[in-house]
């Protein structure tokens, strides 16, 4: 089956390097690349993900396209969140992770019981929705490894 590829760049961070989302169709059917399970689905007009309207997509190359599914570590954003306003290894409250997707916004953070868990706290530092302004410094992922390997002791943490 013959596919073409786009490349959802609606935010100002998601560029078509690192888009937002990934699509393909073929034979006028749409597909996305979830980050759930790292699969393509089929996109369900009655129950979502919806198709984003022409204007958010820029079609790419399909070795493009297969570039950005191998590349898992591409998908995700990574944010350090401080216990004060002094940013040292040794104040590190937890690190959080985005993989955005277009069936779920994943949100977690890497918690006590040294897995990731879901977190509220990107989003609520987003829309200031919890009265707090939690001091949050996006990090790439090899420094969300090596904080992990600091505060927990814990190797592997960022592996996909």
């Amino acid at each position: 089956m013959s596919y073409e590829y786009f490349a959802d760049v609606a935010l100002p961070n998601y560029p078509p390097e690192r888009p937002e989302a990934l699509w393909r169709r073929s034979e006028g059917r749409w597909e996305y690349f979830s980050l759930k399970d790292w699969d393509w689905h089929p996109d369900d007009p009655d129950r979502g993900p919806w198709v984003p309207p022409e204007e958010r997509l820029q079609q790419v190359a399909a070795d493009h396209a297969d570039r950005l599914v191998a590349d898992r570590q591409g998908w995700v954003r990574y944010w350090v969140q401080y216990r004060s306003s002094h940013h040292a290894d040794d104040n590190v409250h937890t690190v959080l992770r985005r993989r955005l997707s277009p069936d779920r916004r994943l949100d977690e953070a890497f918690g006590g019981t040294n897995e990731w868990i879901p977190s509220k706290t990107i989003r609520e530092a987003e829309t200031g929705w919890s009265g707090e302004n939690p001091d949050l410094v996006e990090i790439d992922a090899g420094e969300a490894e090596r904080l992990i390997r600091i505060s927990r002791g814990v190797s592997g943490a960022t592996q996909l």
